[in-house]
Order: C-alpha cells, then sequence, then structure tokens
C-alpha cells in the first residue's frame, strides 16, 4: 500500500466489451487453503510477494525450504485455473547495507539481484507465472532511499534480462506505480526503461480513499495521479513514448475502516474508509470503468481478507473478513470475475460546460466601457467562469457568483485602455471536474469621433394596442455597436380621410432611444390611421424607421 493519495470529485463513456481479468492479492506465503478460497471467489490470478531478504537471508543459494513453498505455490495457483503474479522485492543486509528490506541493492549487488530473478522464473517455468519487479519503487515506503529513476532502472533491465533468459514467455512487470504516477513513470522513461518491460502496474488502492473510481479531478489539466481513472495518463505517457503496453492494476481496493485517516494530505479531516456496501459497489464500478480500456489486461483487488480483527485502514481492505466471514464485495468479485458487469452508463462526466457569449456580439465596434456576459452551464454545476481579453484575464467567477445556468456579466472598464481595432474576448469555463470550455468573440475599439454616422439601426416595434380611441404602442430602437446610442425615437401619427389617397400628419412625439420606448396617444378622429416610429440619427448611428402599422377607428 503506498503512503498517501488524495481522491476528489468527478466522471468518460464506456464503450466495449473487454473487461480486465479479476485476480486477487494474498497475504505472506498462501497456503492451500488461501489457493482455495482464491478459487473459490474467482479469481484468475493471485498476486503473492516473493521476498529476496527470506530467499537468500545471507548470500548463497536460495533456501530449500522457501524454493518448496514458492513451488507449491506457483504449481498450485496453475492447478486451480488461476495465473501467479510474484512481486520480487526486499532486499538481504548483505545486499543493501541495510537492516530495512525496503532499501534497493547497493549498486555493486544488483547482478546479484538479477540472478536471484533469474533463478526464481527458472524454479517457476512452466506454471505460467509473471513477474514485478519491486514494489512502488516511486515512494520510500519501498524503496527507502528515496525515488531514483536511474537506480531502479538499472534494476529492472538486469531483471529482465535474467528472467526472460530463464523463461522467455514469463511477463515481466514493471515495478508498480503508486497511485497512477506518470510523472515518475516519464522519468524511468528518460533513463531508459523503454525494452525491459512488458506491462506497466499501477495501484490505485491509495491511502484513505473513500471516493468512487468515476470521480476525479485534474492536475495541470491531466487526470490527477492519485484518482482512479488516472491509469488512462499512464496509458498516454506510454503511447507517448512510442510504448504500445498493456497496463496491469496489480492492486487496486478500498478499505471498510470506520476510523478517521491518519495518514497523506488528508489525514485528521476525512474518513479513511468506506461502508461495506459501497466497497462492493466501488468494485463494480472500478471494472465497469475498466471495461472499456482493452489495454488494462489484469485487474487484481488488494486484498482477500482483512489482515487483523482489529480496526484500521490496512486492516479492512479484504473480501473476507478477518474471521473469514465474506463482505458483501465478495459476491461483486465473484459477479466480476465471471464478466457480469451490473453498471450501466458512462463512468465519469467527460462533458465540458456550454458556454453562450450573450454580449460582446461578434464583430461589434465599441468606444468605452465593454459590457461582457455569458451562461454556463453543466450537470454537475460550474466551478468557476473566467473573462479574458486576448488571452489575458480580467475576471474570474467562482461560488456563489459562478452561477450555473445564470448569466453573469461585467462592466468592463479596462476595454477603453486597449488599442484601437480588434481584439479577441474569450470566456472560460469549468466544472467541478476540470473538465474546461471556451467560447470566443472578436470586437473592434474604434474612435466614435472618426465614425460619422455609419452603424447600422433598427426600429422594432413590439406591440399596438388601442381602447376605443387611446392608442398605446411599445418598441426599441436596437443598435449593432456597444458605442452608446444617443439621438431620439419619434412616433408619427398619420390620418386620412374616408375617399382621400393621402395620410395627414396628426400627431408627433419624441422619447429617448437609448432605451425602450411607450408612446401612449389620444388620437383625434375616427377613420383611417397609420403609425411610425423614427430614430432620429445622431453619429455614429444612422437613420431608421419602423414599417408603417395601419388600423381603423371609430
Amino acid at each position: 500500500m503506498p503512503a498517501l493519495a488524495v481522491l476528489a470529485f468527478a466522471l468518460v463513456p464506456v464503450s466495449g466489451a473487454h473487461a480486465a481479468t479479476a485476480g486477487v492479492n494474498l497475504a505472506g506465503v498462501p497456503t492451500p487453503a488461501d489457493l482455495d478460497a482464491a478459487a473459490a471467489s474467482g479469481a484468475h490470478s493471485v498476486r503473492v510477494f516473493a521476498r529476496w531478504v527470506d530467499a537468500e537471508p545471507s548470500q548463497g543459494p536460495i533456501r530449500p525450504e522457501w524454493q518448496k513453498a514458492f513451488q507449491d505455490i506457483a504449481a498450485g495457483a496453475k492447478a486451480r485455473g488461476m495465473t501467479p503474479v510474484f512481486v520480487i522485492t526486499a532486499s538481504p543486509q548483505w545486499a543493501s547495507g541495510s537492516a530495512n528490506p525496503n532499501t534497493p541493492p547497493s549498486p555493486d549487488h544488483v547482478g546479484d539481484f538479477a540472478a536471484f530473478t533469474g533463478q526464481v522464473a527458472g524454479l517457476l517455468k512452466g506454471n505460467g507465472a509473471a513477474y514485478e519487479i519491486w514494489n512502488e519503487e516511486d515512494e520510500s515506503d519501498f524503496w527507502s532511499s528515496g525515488p531514483d529513476p536511474a537506480r531502479y532502472v538499472a534494476l529492472l533491465r538486469g531483471a529482465y534480462g535474467a528472467i526472460k533468459a530463464a523463461d522467455p514467455s514469463a511477463p515481466v512487470l514493471l515495478g508498480p506505480l503508486t497511485g497512477n504516477n506518470y510523472a515518475f513513470l516519464q522519468q524511468l522513461y528518460d533513463a531508459g526503461a523503454k525494452g525491459s518491460f512488458d506491462a506497466a502496474s499501477v495501484h490505485t488502492d491509495t491511502a484513505c480513499l473513500d471516493r468512487g473510481p468515476d470521480q476525479f479531478y485534474r492536475d495541470n489539466g491531466r487526470l490527477a495521479r492519485f484518482t482512479f481513472l488516472g491509469y488512462r495518463e499512464v496509458r498516454q505517457t506510454m503511447l507517448a513514448n512510442g510504448d504500445d503496453k498493456p497496463i496491469w492494476m496489480t492492486e487496486l481496493g478500498w478499505s471498510t475502516t470506520g476510523q478517521t485517516c491518519s495518514r497523506g494530505t488528508w489525514a485528521g479531516q476525512k474518513p479513511a474508509g468506506v461502508t461495506e456496501a459501497n466497497q462492493a459497489t466501488y468494485l463494480r464500478m472500478a471494472f465497469h470503468c475498466m471495461a472499456g480500456d482493452s489495454y488494462v489486461q489484469q485487474a487484481l483487488w488488494f486484498t482477500q481478507r482483512d489482515a487483523a480483527a482489529a480496526d484500521g485502514e490496512l486492516n479492512r481492505y479484504g473480501l473476507l473478513r478477518f474471521d473469514g466471514s465474506a463482505k458483501p464485495s465478495l459476491a461483486a468479485f465473484s459477479d466480476v470475475a465471471a464478466g457480469r458487469d451490473t453498471i450501466t452508463g458512462a463512468c465519469g462526466d467527460f462533458d465540458p460546460p456550454v458556454i453562450t457569449i450573450q454580449r460582446p456580439t461578434a464583430g461589434v465596434q465599441y468606444a468605452a466601457a465593454l459590457t461582457i456576459q455569458a451562461v454556463a452551464t453543466d450537470a454537475s454545476g460550474i466551478g468557476r467562469i473566467t473573462f479574458k481579453a486576448d488571452g489575458k484575464e480580467i475576471r474570474n467567477f467562482t461560488g456563489a457568483d459562478a452561477k450555473n445556468g445564470q448569466a453573469v456579466s461585467i462592466g468592463w472598464q479596462g476595454a477603453k485602455k486597449l488599442s484601437m481595432g480588434k481584439h479577441t474576448i474569450t470566456v472560460e469555463a469549468l466544472d467541478p471536474s476540470g473538465n474546461t470550455s471556451t467560447q470566443s468573440v472578436d470586437v473592434v475599439h474604434v474612435d466614435a469621433s472618426k465614425l460619422g454616422s455609419t452603424l447600422p439601426t433598427k426600429v422594432t416595434v413590439k406591440s399596438l394596442k388601442r381602447n376605443g380611441r387611446k392608442a398605446t404602442l411599445r418598441g426599441l430602437v436596437v443598435k449593432t455597436g456597444e458605442l452608446g446610442l444617443s439621438g431620439k425615437a419619434q412616433v408619427v401619427w398619420q390620418w386620412k380621410a374616408s375617399g382621400k389617397a393621402k395620410f395627414k400628419t396628426l400627431h408627433k412625439s419624441l422619447k429617448p432611444a437609448n432605451k425602450p420606448f411607450t408612446f401612449t396617444q389620444t388620437l383625434r378622429k375616427g377613420g383611417s390611421w397609420r403609425v411610425q416610429v423614427r430614430y432620429v440619427a445622431v453619429a455614429p448611428y444612422k437613420a431608421s424607421a419602423s414599417a408603417w402599422k395601419a388600423f381603423t377607428v371609430k
């Protein structure tokens, strides 16, 4: 298990029928009864630690009793239809110079480690065994001197060559990355790891994990290391280095402890585990999430049985309780191991917010302050809305100000300081998962004094209502720019006598053109009438007029 982790919220659709082959981790040196229990659960593989320090506590040949025990494990797993996966780790003091078995061998004993792995592969050949080279070498819990990509790659290369010489068909796995540590994986590639492993292994059973596998957050735009779905970033890192290799998730799991987190970033701040019911649910969800990613070939639950009766995070990862009774997760595991996926729908919300820029409109001209108004909508809510001009941030809206589905706006005075000419206004929105979308419009900063009367307008009559001879007309002058609209809206009421061809203006009045207008007029006579509203031009806007509306008054 790794030393620390953080897992936060939110959610790629799963498609395709492939499901990762389900296996289980076994503690210590498993007995035939342990192998029977694993086989009864439906496990197709078992993972066991093969500790160098136990096999060769003093420099010399492998201890016969260790050899027999592991040959029995390998043969027993094969006989029960399971693939044995052995984690070769833990240095003896003579090889590392330290009493701590998690100290890697010193440089002058790397060859001894390689020789040991080759001997193990030779002894266990014929049982379909796979080998992981060390365990979580990217954290000091298992690589006590601190992560050292170059030193690990030297260990990996030697072991790979020795195992392949002894058993060419045996899969050799990169030591598991703690919490999908794709940054460390890139360091391994930089140090020359390519070509020295057949699959990359990852661990997603990170400390104090209490969120489901469909929930994630992002780190610099990528799925974060300590999210379950971060294995997709491991895959992308491999492909970016020209390495189309599979992934084995050799540990996944959720603890059923009732305690508060005691280690890592969230120590003392959150639960250290989940309920037994949620453990079963998250197990099903995890295999459902992996079902669409065919490159995930193996997934081994950590672990088969609780480590102790006492409550505690590390003691409660089992499918079985310490007394051997089944948790709900055992039935869930048996289902996924048999290929039964009871979860439907997408694994995670990867849809970014939808943005509509309401103001300004594309190509609009402005000369003073610029109104920016936008709406962002997302099923999971809005985490942040950002307004930008030419790529530079104007303002962020967060918390209660980042309204989901409601307009947010500013009257940006800083627009007056932009140079004359075209500029790009961008609205960016992200949801709680970090899914991000952007929309942009171009605007033009102009010198209004040099425009003349060039910008179009449109007079719109919204309604005309009459009550006897009393007529009420409502409408507005629509401008095509952000420049302020001055001038007047003039209404003209014209009457025509019966049998006459021409209309005569009987009423006129004015209203400010920069806001919606309402004209109410008591008409002087009965007969045929028509009405029109005209915008009286004031630079930089052109004059315009509505269509005539005709009506009859008795």
